[in-house]
């Protein structure tokens, strides 16, 4: 697999006929345009295998690996393991071990600009995860997972501060592109689907994380806690109704250099949706369907902001928009 990826750097704006399109109807060029990101051309290679073996009835081993070939990078191998065990027809467990590649983009390697120069010299970043779970299910009424896992970034690119005072132009200090460390974040995630008898349902799952040990500034502004919850029902022939709700912890501080916005908090978000089958319930006599859909979103009207973690010049940016209802009537023939 061969990835051809170009950059064309600040291109003139163009008529549909081609010719050069001037707001002030001028038809000389700016001989001296700005340019956000130069003009590059770059090839990235991939190879990609994968095989399964089933040494016994209840094991399944999965092996395989990515080879990547970034421009100006040496050869990098990312493997994959994984072994699935069904212990029985309702009970299993899985262990898993993945790495994933990412190499900076264009953007991150030649931008040139007053709020973040990037580095050539970047290196590609990796991610190490080890993921365990088991799970067991009841045909026809319940489904649950427990699932734990352990993730380490290593060469993370990041955006450094200005204030890190890493590149200065003209005299000023500005924001580059760098290179820096590992990041370790695990977590237990506990999943379950319970289904009740008259077409009732329920979803739940929650998600407890905390961080290992950091050799990096990179701060990734995660709650320790996000927990969800849907109660749907279903009426066939008429329609279905769902209600969900979502809980999400307070994440952590990301030590930013202005407090100008309200503080990232814990919130609740609560939505609904309601399909109705208008034509099998006022039993309309014809060759068509007609369905109502309605969908509320944010009911509380929680005021959300999310943690600014990437420029971190300012603490948090508005994460949600308020209270929103939308609806659709659709006619099927």
């Amino acid at each position: 697999m061969a990835n051809y990826r170009q950059g064309y750097g600040t291109q003139p704006v163009l008529n549909a006929d081609g010719s050069d399109y001037d707001i002030f109807n001028n038809p000389v060029p700016n001989p001296n345009p700005f340019v956000f990101v130069p003009n590059s051309q770059e090839i990235f290679w991939g190879v990609y295998t994968q095989a399964s073996y089933h040494p016994f009835s209840y094991l399944k081993i999965v092996a395989g690996g990515q080879l990547n070939k970034a421009p100006g990078t040496p050869i990098d191998i990312v493997p994959r393991l994984a072994l699935i065990s069904n212990f029985s027809k309702n009970f299993g467990a899985k262990l898993m071990f993945r790495q994933a590649f990412r190499s900076p983009s264009i953007s991150e390697r030649f931008r040139k600009s007053r709020s973040a120069y990037g580095d050539p010299t970047l290196a590609p970043e990796t991610i190490t995860t080890i993921e365990a779970q088991i799970y067991r299910e009841i045909p026809g009424k319940l489904l649950g997972t427990l699932t734990y896992f352990n993730s380490t970034g290593n060469r993370l690119i990041r955006r450094s501060r200005p204030s890190d005072s890493l590149l200065v132009i003209d005299g000023v200090s500005v924001a580059k592109y760098i290179n820096e460390g590992s990041i370790n974040t695990q977590g237990i995630e506990p999943e379950g689907k319970r289904q009740f008898a008259n077409n009732l349902s329920l979803n739940v799952n929650a998600s407890f994380f905390w961080e290992g040990e950091n050799t990096t500034a990179t701060v990734t502004g995660m709650p320790n806690l996000m927990a969800k919850a849907g109660l749907s029902y279903r009426l066939p022939r008429y329609g279905s109704l769902g209600i969900y709700h979502s809980y999400f912890g307070k994440g952590t501080d990301i030590n930013a250099q202005q407090m100008v916005n309200p503080t990232p908090e814990a919130f609740h978000f609560l939505s609904a949706n309601l399909r109705l089958n208008l034509a099998s319930l006022f039993q309309f006599n014809g060759l068509y369907s007609v369905f109502l859909e309605v969908y509320a979103r944010n009911l509380l009207n929680a005021q959300v902001h999310y943690p600014e973690y990437i420029r971190r010049n300012i603490n948090s940016i508005p994460g949600r928009a308020g209270r929103a209802f939308y609806g659709t009537l659709r006619l099927s023939f």
